[in-house]
């Protein structure tokens, strides 16, 4: 699918590249029609056209991946001609922020209709609203109406990937073919949760996977400042303090009576400042006649 050279007796695309600035990426998954390849991830490239796709509207998308988890993605739409070479401009869009839910593009059978996968209203991904197939072409299979159907897989129940969702094959209730579900995206992983005292497992970014989801999932010993040690409860990391320290509200073990709101050795009956302790304590104020660490009662001058 992707040519190094131009070449006439090839029907061709080529495309230019502008991903958003910051991205760190290692691979595209480029998608013609049905038709997928993972490359390189270069500015530019060309791309043989498949025949069924010359002269129809045909979405060239793809998704930038970083380590096999998507970070962008972006879309054209062309309509190739027969022996021509047409070029194709597509800004590669971060996708940290949004769920994959579904590739950009895309255009699949939802009853007798199709919906296609477009930006939303949130600048994420998403499914347009169906369009009802037209009375010449009442039936839809694999994403395009047709005068007949056409059974798109072949066992109820059976599943498959698209790209990082899953589809089902199902009966139609419109038609008498099999047809692949919309795909559902894999957008759930497990809670995150302690696995034990110190340790928190999360879980990365979904895939698919003959037809089911993944989820890898990724063990974070937690954390701890100097003088603690790392816990890890409610599904939730945080710390204790070690004996003889204690917390400093700010994610520090400090030692006790060394912060601010620590216990003072005195509060009454100080002789100097001295008597106070810590500088928080402070200062001593014997000028009512009853001396006392202004600081340890929560006092000033």
């Amino acid at each position: 699918m992707v040519a190094a050279c131009t070449d006439p007796s090839y029907t061709m695309v080529h495309v230019d590249v502008s991903p958003e600035r910051g991205l760190t990426l290692d691979s595209y998954d480029v998608r013609v029609a049905e038709f997928e390849h993972s490359m390189p991830p270069n500015n530019t490239f060309d791309l043989v056209v498949p025949n069924d796709a010359i002269g129809q509207p045909t979405s060239i998308v793809i998704a930038a991946m970083d380590r096999g988890k998507q970070v962008a993605y972006g879309a054209a739409m062309v309509t190739p001609s027969e022996g021509t070479t047409t070029s194709a401009r597509i800004t590669l869009a971060s996708s940290t922020t949004c769920p994959t839910a579904c590739t950009q593009g895309e255009t699949v059978c939802s009853g007798e209709a199709t919906i296609t996968c477009g930006v939303g209203s949130d600048g994420c991904p998403d499914w347009s609203t169906p369009k009802a197939c037209p009375s010449s072409k009442p039936f839809c299979s694999n994403g395009t109406c047709a005068a007949e159907c056409s059974n798109d897989c072949s066992q109820i129940g059976q599943t498959d990937c698209d790209g990082a969702a899953v589809r089902t094959c199902q009966s139609s209730s419109t038609d008498s073919c099999l047809h692949w579900s919309v795909p559902v995206a894999c957008n759930a992983p497990p809670e995150t949760t302690c696995i034990s005292s110190s340790t928190l497992r999360t879980y990365a970014a979904g895939t698919c996977s003959n037809g089911a989801c993944a989820y890898a999932p990724h063990d974070e010993t937690c954390p701890a400042p100097a003088n603690g040690s790392g816990v890890c409860t409610s599904d939730q990391c945080g710390y204790t303090c070690n004996s003889g320290y204690e917390s400093d509200g700010q994610g520090d073990c400090i030692a006790m009576g060394s912060g601010s709101g620590m216990a003072c050795p005195v509060t009454f009956g100080c002789t100097s400042d001295a008597d106070c302790g810590p500088a928080e304590c402070g200062p001593c104020d014997s000028s009512s006649g009853f001396p006392i660490c202004l600081g340890a009662a929560g006092l000033s001058l």
